[in-house]
């Protein structure tokens, strides 16, 4: 995760982190990853990275001390330094005119943060492969500056060979325990998560002439903390808690980089569809009404039946010849005299020709049988009377 000098020296971090640093602090939030456990999926796992601990402290001062300018230079709008030794703890100093209207002075503010090592017990759940994650974070205590700025660090590691037992260094100067040695490349890769945090905010931002016209070679301006977008002045939310929820998205945007795995329990979940109604009545009114029509239709039907006591089939060609079957009747012969069909060839008198069904009787009842004709040659159908063998009821 991080570069040595040719004599050993912490150097700085990889390029890839340090792009990821920058991507996370542009973005405003860590870096997804795609699910390693399915769509619907949950799990925990604990691991170290750093965390910061922020506070406000006397701007004119810090700007005095570490930066030797003076606020009453109207100039600086923001200067940050890069991570920096003092005593045994790496410091970080923000220093920034807050102002939210261009037409009134800034007010003075500065941070120092130091840089602590800390345990992540993060819970990742994936809803739909989208990826969140919650973490609480613990045992934080700051990073030993001294040892692991100390000079030729790993000049012995460099040579060193692995054996079954410990390690065989060329030399007798910078020899470390296994445990010592873990120790040392745990620390330098939190230095280097750090500074992929660090290095980008690290710059100044200023204006030039009497335009109002900024410029930064921080990476400041461009991310969301800057609210102000105004080429007049400048505003920044910043504050203890966001730049430490900043660093723990670096932190979470690194691990989510992470190349090897290791077994967890997973817990995984399966859904299924369902259909939630928000106003059910409104379905089971219209379902209601269409049942409650039918059945009235269909009890409408049964009464027809049972009056008419023939059932409703469709018609038809034998439909037709059953009930036209009266050959010496009226109605037959006028119809001959049109029976190349189409309007034209009907005559007035059959359009206005009154018929019925009912019984067409020859004179012997039984012989009587049920069939359209006029009025004068058929009487009204009789319930329960038998007609050529069939029964109206």
């Amino acid at each position: 995760m991080f570069d040595t000098m040719p004599d050993g020296e912490y150097k700085m971090p990889y390029l890839e982190y340090s792009a990821i640093g920058k991507r996370s602090l542009l973005e405003g939030s860590y870096l997804t990853a795609s699910s390693p456990c399915g769509v619907n999926c949950s799990y925990d796992v604990v691991f170290a990275a750093p965390s910061l601990r922020c506070q406000d402290v006397d701007a004119n001062a810090v700007a005095q001390r570490y930066f030797n300018i003076s606020f009453d230079d109207q100039s600086v709008y923001y200067r940050a330094s890069s991570f920096h030794q003092y005593d045994d703890q790496y410091q970080l100093i923000i220093i920034w005119s807050e102002s939210k209207d261009p037409q009134q002075a800034g007010v003075p503010r500065a941070l120092i943060c130091i840089a602590m090592a800390a345990t992540y017990n993060a819970h990742i759940n994936y809803t739909n492969s989208v990826q969140l994650i919650t973490v609480d974070v613990t045992d934080e205590l700051p990073l030993n500056a001294t040892a692991l700025y100390a000079s030729s660090l790993f000049y012995d590691v460099r040579g060193a060979i692995n054996s079954s037992d410990d390690i065989q260094y060329p030399t007798p100067y910078k020899n470390f325990s296994v445990d010592e040695l873990n120790e040392m490349f745990r620390g330098c890769q939190l230095l280097s998560m750090v500074e992929s945090f660090a290095e980008p905010l690290n710059g100044e931002a200023v204006a030039l002439g009497t335009d109002g016209y900024n410029r930064s070679t921080s990476l400041i301006q461009e991310m969301s903390v800057f609210t102000n977008k105004s080429s007049t002045y400048e505003d920044y939310n910043l504050s203890p808690d966001v730049l430490r929820d900043l660093m723990m998205n670096v932190s979470l945007s690194i691990f989510n980089h992470a190349q090897n795995f290791t077994p967890l329990i997973v817990t995984t979940k399966t859904y299924k569809a369902s259909y939630v109604l928000k106003s059910p009545l409104r379905l089971i009114a219209a379902y209601a009404t269409v049942l409650a029509v039918t059945a009235i239709f269909l009890l409408f039907g049964f009464c027809a039946m049972l009056q008419n006591g023939v059932s409703a089939t469709p018609g038809g060609f034998m439909q037709l010849l059953c009930t036209t079957t009266h050959g010496d009747g009226t109605l037959n012969r006028m119809a001959r005299e049109a029976c190349l069909g189409g309007n034209e060839s009907m005559s007035a008198e059959l359009k206005k020709l009154r018929v019925r069904y009912g019984e067409i009787s020859g004179g012997d009842s039984r012989l009587s049988f049920v069939a359209f004709g006029t009025e004068d040659e058929t009487s009204p159908l009789v319930k329960g009377r038998v007609y050529d063998g069939s029964k109206a009821s």
